[in-house]
């Protein structure tokens, strides 16, 4: 083995692990993560990452149910219990919705889901962000999920899964 080879292991891998164990922790996260688990809302609970999720083929399914004339469409919670389900998966299924004063043509709606049969995963959450457009439909602009890990003495939000 050469000696740049030796000089080179003997920093390496000491700096990978410093690296590893780092980036691996639960506060630290991309700008763009940070941000995301920010919008994300919650300030009770650890969120340790948040998932966006595609919209688009959606706002298709919205266009298409508006032109059968079902009405569904024009009004923003129906809009976002049609993304994330109407059913109940757990026992208690929470929707909340914030439209801003000054205009009815946006709003935020969370649905806080809890109660999951399952020993890892208490629940989920999604947070929509909406606009209304001239036609009086209410399309998605943003979507974030993340479920409610939970373990003994410790819950927390990830977009991973639930160790």
């Amino acid at each position: 083995m050469s000696q740049d080879r030796k000089r080179r292991d003997a920093w390496y891998w000491p700096a990978f692990l410093v690296w590893l164990l780092w980036s691996a922790s639960p506060g630290w996260c991309s700008p763009e993560m940070a941000e995301a688990i920010k919008a994300f809302g919650v300030t009770d609970l650890e969120v340790q990452s948040v998932q966006a999720l595609d919209h688009q083929k959606f706002n298709s399914r919205i266009e298409e149910a508006a032109a059968r004339g079902e009405k569904w469409p024009q009004e923003a919670i129906l809009v976002a219990l049609q993304f994330v389900g109407a059913q109940i998966r757990g026992h208690t299924k929470i929707v909340a919705v914030r439209t801003p004063p000054e205009s009815q043509s946006t709003a935020e709606i969370t649905v806080t889901e809890t109660g999951y049969p399952d020993d890892a995963v208490a629940g989920s959450r999604w947070r929509l962000w909406l606009t209304r457009e001239l036609t009086g439909i209410w399309k998605l602009q943003r979507v974030l999920w993340a479920q409610l890990c939970s373990r003994p003495g410790r819950q927390f939000y990830s977009a991973s899964p639930c160790p």
